[in-house]
């Protein structure tokens, strides 16, 4: 992450809290690194964007020839956070202390952002032959316009 410059080395901060390494609910043979971010998230206003509900995806999809479905691999890891935020993400390992650039998985907000950034970019194609749900999304349309519409959505 710090070679991606998804986070950087921070000497000072009143937010440090320690990483966590848990094995994966459903791979225990995999981990993954846990932040709690409990005490952030307390004191951060709730973004009140309303995200769908997997039924309401499904009902949109239903009944066209072609789908396909696409994830936003570490999506949130893509959105920035403003420069004077950045320290409340900060976190302790044994090579130092670091903070995210990027929205971390685990902050209050970060499904309600995601989803917003995915509706203002795709607003002209959704309802219409795109659903987003969180960070991914489905193309759906008749098997001859399929092509098309994939690939304008991954341009």
């Amino acid at each position: 992450m710090l070679v991606a410059g998804i986070i950087y080395p921070i000497d000072q901060s009143e937010w440090k809290k320690p990483m966590v390494i848990q094995p994966k609910k459903h791979d225990l043979t995999k981990l993954r690194i846990c932040f709690d971010f409990r005490e952030l998230n307390k004191v951060t206003l709730t973004d009140p964007f309303l995200t769908p509900y997997a039924d309401e995806v499904l009902n949109e999809v239903t009944g066209h020839e072609c789908y396909s479905f696409i994830e936003g691999f570490s999506s949130y890891n893509q959105v920035p956070i403003a420069k004077e935020d950045q320290e409340k993400t900060t976190f302790v390992c044994e090579f130092g202390s670091f903070s995210y650039r990027v929205m971390p998985f685990g902050i209050k907000n970060a499904p309600a952002v995601f989803s917003r950034i995915m509706v203002k970019t795709f607003q002209e194609y959704i309802y219409k032959t795109m659903a987003v749900y969180f960070d991914g999304w489905t193309i759906y349309s008749m098997l001859k316009d399929h092509y098309k519409w994939l690939r304008l959505m991954l341009e």
